[in-house]
């Protein structure tokens, strides 16, 4: 199994991107790189920052979220 974390506070998702294209996008990007297992992909954001509905459009493309409450660094340094 391949697991992408995704830090979306320091690392924005593309405007462009919706959330139903993330995915798969991600899973032909590292398909093409030799990447043959599942692919799970984890986000962390704060998720009051969303808009509307975009949470539920990223869960029902298998992207799961992570809640970081405001004023907490969710990067690893």
């Amino acid at each position: 199994m391949t697991i992408v974390l995704w830090d979306w506070e320091n690392c924005n998702v593309p405007a462009y991107i919706k959330p139903k294209e993330l995915l798969g996008n991600i899973k032909n990007a590292l398909c093409n790189l030799g990447y043959t297992m599942d692919i799970v992909m984890q986000g962390y954001d704060d998720a009051n920052v969303l808009k509307d509905g975009y949470l539920d459009e990223l869960a029902l493309s298998g992207i799961r979220m992570t809640h970081v409450p405001p004023g907490k660094d969710a990067s690893v340094k």
